[in-house]
């Protein structure tokens, strides 16, 4: 293991908090196939960024706002797990 820069899953970008959150190839699937699943609607990169790093809750529509917090909860917590089993285990980054 040669320690590295860039992000271990794409090898093309700077393995930044923002890449790792949601702007990476490998990660940005698992939030679109999700938030299509449960809201109907595209997800929005710069948006989730600003809620998870900055607390903008006011970004989040108060009609459900439980709802979206779960879903970016529990999001976060897959990537989280499936990168360093990567990592650790060596087992695929699998989106799907």
């Amino acid at each position: 293991f040669q320690p590295s820069e860039l992000c271990q899953l794409c090898s093309t970008m700077v393995d930044t908090l923002e890449h790792f959150l949601v702007k990476c190839p490998a990660h940005w699937p698992v939030w679109t196939h999700t938030w299509r699943t449960l809201f109907y609607c595209e997800p929005d990169a710069a948006c989730f960024l600003q809620v998870i790093l900055q607390l903008q809750w006011d970004l989040i529509p108060c009609f459900s706002f439980s709802q979206y917090i779960t879903a970016i909860q529990g999001i976060l917590l897959a990537i989280w797990r499936s990168y360093w089993s990567y990592i650790f285990d060596r087992k695929p980054f699998v989106p799907e």
